[in-house]
């Protein structure tokens, strides 16, 4: 992220950490000082960042009352027919 200052580097620095994403590291930074016309300077410096790791996606939870056992998975099948009584 990049930001600039006409009034010192640790100000362009606050600038460009201000807009990194949340939770971010910063991991360096650096600054170039440009002399402006009219003898002003003007201070340009870069923040480098590492990026969260993702958080894991929400395991989906089960509906009220829905049974433990899915498709697939051995027991009791709901919409198998019933054997006739003997």
């Amino acid at each position: 992220m990049t930001a600039e200052s006409i009034w010192d580097s640790t100000n362009a620095i606050q600038r460009a950490t201000s807009q990194i994403p949340s939770g971010a590291t910063v991991t360096g930074n650096s600054c170039q000082e440009v002399d402006m016309r009219g003898g002003d300077t003007r201070y340009i410096c870069t923040v480098t960042y590492s990026s969260p790791p993702p958080a894991p996606a929400p395991t989906p939870a089960a509906a009220p009352g829905a049974s433990p056992i899915g498709p697939g998975s051995i027991g009791p099948n709901p919409n198998a027919p019933s054997a006739p009584a003997p």
